[in-house]
């Protein structure tokens, strides 16, 4: 369980769990979610299930940051996260942009990330 924050123009690129459902619950700010072709309006208080399989992205579509908690049962999103990101102590600012690491894919592949179809890619 954790929150994330998508800023303007930004998105979280197409996805999927293959041994785990997602709620996402959101907080702040305005998007769309894109699942299987489908578009729904992302708006403080809307709350989306997705279950094993499912392909979704999200984009911020607003003028100010998107902010979503997401909650992965069974859990693991933590692990990928801890392996992509940067440490960050409460109160910190939070690090520069920086670049995914090169073996994302493999990151991915071990924690818990589906493959996408390749026709949806």
């Amino acid at each position: 369980m954790g929150t994330q924050t998508v800023d303007p123009g930004c998105h979280v690129r197409e996805h999927l769990h293959d041994a785990n459902e997602e709620v996402i619950l959101v907080q702040a700010g305005e998007g769309e979610a894109h699942v299987e072709g489908a578009v729904h309006p992302m708006r403080p208080g809307t709350c989306f299930f997705f279950p094993r399989d499912r392909p979704h992205s999200f984009h911020n579509t607003g003028s100010g940051p998107l902010t979503f908690l997401w909650i992965i049962l069974p859990g693991g999103l933590e692990t990928f996260f801890a392996r992509i990101g940067r440490p960050r102590a409460e109160g910190e600012a939070p690090p520069a942009p920086f670049p995914r690491p090169e073996n994302v894919a493999q990151i991915e592949a071990e924690t818990v990330f589906g493959q996408v179809p390749a026709a949806r890619v």
